[in-house]
């Protein structure tokens, strides 16, 4: 291009530029393959003069070739530019290396989002079902369950019955023991079948977390026996097989009020145990199992906006039972799950739904099935 430039004096003068022509870069793209490890394929447009980069996680760039394979051993990220000198075009990967737990014969994946099997934060060697929907449907005595959890350290799998049994009364007529109030009693166990935290055998319990102590009643309560002998024995012989007899449930009293969290929830109900064949869930399990960031203690989830519904899979519209007592002065109150989603603590004398839980023996393995509701996992030996 010649230019011509005339100066302050009127002389002129000429002179060439060079012309730069613009071009237009595609971005660099993505090709994945294999499960651990993982090879990503970066492939970069073709053309003179190029230069071809990319950069793994928080590492340094590093040239590349048009064809670049980069590996990845875990999660992480990957990052491909293309220059001409001028111009650049950039591209990102998020890599995801699904983590796997061979557990009773099953390949189970580990997940930290969405639904699935969670690393539990509060009990070691624990993994829970979380989310609105996870694969952990089983078949139990011809029915439908689901997997609350897994423990690797004993190898146990710790089941819920799908559907809601009709409502009874969790206690009713114990009235003896000192632990009891106006004919109600909301403590799971008896002074034979309790323990305390390091389920060294204990005979007495306080109303209020902290509070004073008083003697444990002689007999379970109603629900506890009722389905630990009639729901029990009404199982067919199989499932009867599978059921561990001295199950640990956390039957600990809990607060109810604000400043809790998950971790002190979790401290207060595993501060008594007791141990037989069926009981419930722990109110903090129904917590754990919401992957809803604002269901963060059984408190939260006894306000109005019922948070721990949400994302959670063992809210289904009915009302039931935990096994969780309230603290208060009078040893009447247990923590149910309402058909909104919350909780609320009533009086044990009163009727609700019952979801009965039980924890398999260590030799029962995931014999088949995918998880699925269509396609259940089967238990067998």
């Amino acid at each position: 291009i010649k230019v011509r430039v005339t100066n302050s004096e009127g002389l002129t003068s000429e002179s060439e530029e060079k012309q730069v022509t613009t071009s237009v870069l595609n971005k660099p793209t993505f090709s994945e393959s294999g499960e651990k490890p993982k090879t990503v394929t970066i492939t970069y447009p073709e053309g003179e003069g190029l230069t071809y980069e990319y950069k793994k996680d928080s590492g340094e760039w590093t040239t590349a070739t048009q064809s670049q394979k980069v590996e990845f051993t875990e999660s992480g990220t990957l990052v491909a530019r293309v220059s001409d000198g001028i111009n650049s075009e950039s591209a990102t990967l998020v890599v995801s290396i699904p983590i796997y737990m061979d557990f009773k014969g099953q390949k189970l994946e580990i997940v930290s989002s969405g639904d699935g099997l969670y690393k539990d934060s509060y009990e070691e060697n624990v993994y829970m079902y979380r989310g609105s929907n996870p694969n952990n449907y089983v078949t139990f005595n011809g029915e439908q369950w689901r997997i609350i959890s897994v423990n690797t350290a004993d190898n146990t799998i710790k089941i819920m019955r799908n559907a809601v049994l009709s409502d009874r009364i969790y206690d009713n007529t114990r009235t003896t023991g000192g632990y009891c109030n106006y004919s109600y009693c909301n403590i799971w166990g008896s002074s034979s079948t309790l323990y305390d935290t390091d389920l060294s055998p204990i005979t007495e319990l306080a109303r209020e977390v902290n509070g004073t102590k008083y003697a444990l009643p002689s007999e379970e309560a109603d629900l506890n026996t009722y389905l630990n002998t009639t729901y029990y024995n009404g199982l067919n012989a199989t499932a009867r097989s599978m059921i561990k007899s001295d199950a640990v449930y956390k039957v600990g009293v809990l607060k109810n009020q604000s400043g809790q969290t998950t971790s002190t929830d979790v401290s207060q109900v595993k501060a008594a145990k007791w141990k037989g064949k069926v009981g419930l869930i722990d109110a903090t399990e129904y917590v754990r199992t919401s992957t809803n960031s604002s269901c963060t203690s059984v408190y939260q989830g006894y306000q109005s906006s019922a948070p721990c519904k949400n994302s959670n899979w063992m809210f289904n519209s009915d009302i039931w039972w935990t096994l969780s007592p309230a603290s208060g002065s009078y040893s009447t109150s247990v923590w149910y799950v309402s058909s909104s989603g919350d909780f609320y603590s009533n009086g044990a004398g009163t009727s609700y739904g019952v979801r009965p839980v039980l924890t398999l023996n260590s030799n029962i393995q995931l014999t088949g099935g995918e998880g699925t509701s269509s396609s259940p996992y089967t238990l067998g030996v």
